[in-house]
């Protein structure tokens, strides 16, 4: 939607007509498609530990205390922790939009040390509709979250003396209960300066997403 009304929001107050806004979409993938293997070739430990996280979490016992603890243990059960990274709770993350400073607010960062700075790998949001709150989108608000990221991971690059990058991938993952969503969000300098300009950019965003739902029966 190149002619759509732009204006500085925060990351928690965006929903699909921003996405529309800055040219992002998404498409929503099968397993095999998503994570590139089917689940068949996992070991049955594997699939077991996955299968009862995704149907304990149908039980939060404290609202959002709930969304870090699964969010660590699904970390553990993927393979996502070694001892260079850390999982940082309820993080602000400030970005610039429309020429102005706002903050995504993420439930959960897995971020990495490894070469001395530190780089947000996967961000983390609780669809609140769980818990009762209304009006909110949180595919956008993750993807707010992811590109929001990729300036910081930028700006912490030049800290450290090294070079931004021009584009990455950040993962995302969304949760209703039981219904857990896994996103491959790419984020491109280019996207970042038009959400900064509040400008429309002419090549699009393809955020690839796969539903856990399908695996609960």
């Amino acid at each position: 939607m190149a002619h759509s009304i732009r204006i500085a929001k925060s990351g928690g107050d965006w929903t699909k007509s921003d996405l529309a806004a800055y040219n992002i979409d998404l498409s929503r993938q099968d397993q095999l498609t998503f994570f590139a293997y089917d689940a068949a070739d996992a070991t049955n430990e594997q699939n077991a530990k996955f299968l009862t996280l995704l149907h304990n979490v149908h039980f939060p016992f404290s609202g959002e205390s709930a969304v870090v603890d699964f969010a660590v243990e699904l970390f553990e059960v993927l393979g996502y922790t070694n001892r260079h990274r850390v999982v940082n709770i309820w993080v602000d993350l400030p970005f610039v939009i429309c020429g102005e400073i706002r903050n995504a607010k993420s439930d959960v960062c897995l971020v990495d040390r490894e070469h001395g700075y530190e780089d947000i790998l996967l961000v983390v949001q609780e669809d609140k509709r769980f818990i009762g709150v209304q009006d909110v989108d949180p595919e956008a608000q993750l993807i707010a979250q992811a590109i929001a990221a990729f300036s910081i991971n930028n700006k912490q690059r030049a800290s450290a003396g090294k070079d931004p990058i021009d584009a990455t991938d950040i993962h995302g993952i969304t949760m209703f209960g039981t219904i857990t969503a896994f996103y491959k969000i790419p984020v491109t300098k280019d996207l970042v300066q038009h959400i900064a300009l509040g400008t429309y950019p002419p090549n699009p965003t393809r955020v690839a997403a796969f539903e856990t739902a399908s695996l609960l029966g």
